[in-house]
């Protein structure tokens, strides 16, 4: 080994807006030089989806894989190895590297920002943090050394006009004839954090002689991705109450949400967001659905099928953990 480059981190989890501290070591046999010398700390988002298009003369069909990356988080860390051994290390015309003979010790740091994402590895998106080395070594393998961490944000994200604009409150129903219901938040709330409890109430119009057996309430988290001109949509996490139900009244309800949920948040590639819903089981029609969604930001499958004798009305709501 002519050299080595190696990173440490004080610890593996951040919080957003603190500031991790660690050291790269750079073990040098001999002098050497490499070229398109990188080191820096970044986050990305990588998505990929992977669908079977038929295409001509070709059966049967080949699944393909496609991705899209983001960096939305970068910070430049090599001016540390100038602070540190800046008196003996070199860089020529920016990236190349010259390293005399040593074991060279490199502390570095650098800020996480205040609404960084938090880490997340779903079905079809990931978002990443690490620090990382690269650079070009002439008749040798190139360099390219890493540490990952991950980010938790106990923070509350701002929501500006554009992403409210963007979530929205409004409730989309699907009419069945003889009842007209509708699902309301309190104070039309849509921001909600861990362990907060919803509450709202369910208003119902029902003309026809069809009963109302029962009503759940249903959260349901949602990863949505694009990779070129392809999209995906994915339930990632669901969790059902029973409500109870007087026929002719509107319905109160409440719901806590879970102390360990996913983050809601809007990249470029993909995004999470929240659904509450409120089911009504209607004997003897088919399966209506109505709802509307909430986003869900932190501090920090599919319904199985009703019997033909029933039919489900599904009211949701999109809300904000924060």
């Amino acid at each position: 080994m002519v050299a080595g480059f190696d990173i440490s981190l004080e610890r593996n989890q951040y919080a957003a807006g603190e500031t991790a501290k660690g050291t790269l070591v750079i073990s040098a046999d001999k002098y050497f030089k490499v070229q398109g010398f990188k080191f820096y700390v970044c986050g990305l988002e990588n998505t990929d989806i992977t669908v079977v298009k038929e295409f001509v003369m070709q059966t049967p069909p080949i699944p393909r894989t496609y991705r899209e990356s983001d960096a939305f988080f970068y910070e430049d860390l090599s001016t540390f190895i100038l602070k540190a051994i800046g008196n003996v290390v070199k860089f020529d015309n920016g990236t190349t590297l010259n390293v005399p003979q040593r074991l060279w010790k490199v502390p570095f740091e650098f800020s996480i920002p205040k609404y960084a994402y938090v880490s997340y590895n779903g079905k079809n998106v990931s978002i990443i943090y690490g620090v990382i080395v690269r650079a070009d070594k002439a008749w040798r393998k190139d360099v390219n050394t890493e540490m990952s961490f991950t980010v938790f944000n106990p923070n509350r994200l701002p929501i500006d006009d554009k992403m409210k604009d963007w979530w929205g409150t409004d409730i989309k129903i699907e009419k069945e004839e003889g009842i007209n219901a509708r699902l309301y938040l309190e104070d039309n709330k849509n921001i909600f954090s861990p362990r907060d409890t919803i509450t709202g109430k369910l208003t119902v119009e029902n003309s026809s002689e069809k009963r109302i057996n029962h009503a759940k309430i249903i959260l349901t988290g949602m990863e949505s991705v694009s990779a070129s001109d392809n999209s995906k949509t994915s339930t990632i996490e669901e969790y059902e109450q029973k409500v109870e139900f007087k026929e002719g009244d509107s319905i109160p309800f409440e719901t806590q949400i879970p102390k360990e949920v996913n983050r809601s948040y809007r990249a470029v590639h993909s995004k999470y967001y929240w659904e509450i819903a409120l089911k009504l089981d209607i004997s003897g029609s088919r399966d209506l659905h109505t709802w509307t969604n909430f986003l869900v930001f932190l501090l920090l499958l599919l319904l199985l099928l009703l019997l033909l004798l029933y039919e489900s009305i599904i009211y949701s709501v999109i809300i904000n953990l924060a």
